[in-house]
């Protein structure tokens, strides 16, 4: 899984991008799901 985080026109919020990045895995795993390319954009 990859997970991308990109900004345009703003500044990335300041939160902890790996913290997300394990939540978000473990939120997948434990619906028994997979997920290939995730990204967020902030705008």
């Amino acid at each position: 899984m990859n997970i991308n985080f990109f900004s345009e026109d703003v500044d990335l919020p300041e939160i902890d991008f790996s913290k997300i990045k394990e939540w978000i895995s473990e939120v997948v795993s434990g619906y028994n799901k997979s997920v290939g390319d995730l990204n967020y954009i902030f705008c």
